[in-house]
């Protein structure tokens, strides 16, 4: 289920572990499935990254036209 991309604490639930430590060593994860999380580690912080980089020219955009409307 893990390598289907189920949640730990669902898996969790449905085996009836009580805690993470005993559903961790059941849980094993290929090296494809390791890198796989990684790509989509990787494209969810580009991603943010953007948006970051977006919001800072939109801040300076508004500076820009507060100031144009005070020396108005």
């Amino acid at each position: 289920m893990a390598a289907e991309g189920v949640s730990p604490f669902v898996i969790m639930q449905i085996v009836q572990h009580k805690d993470t430590k005993t559903a961790g060593r059941s849980m094993h994860h290929t090296d494809e499935h390791l890198m796989t999380a990684m790509a989509k580690l990787e494209k969810k912080f580009h991603q943010f990254s953007q948006h970051l980089q977006t919001d800072k020219k939109l801040d300076i955009f508004r500076k820009r036209e507060k100031q144009a409307n005070i020396n108005s």
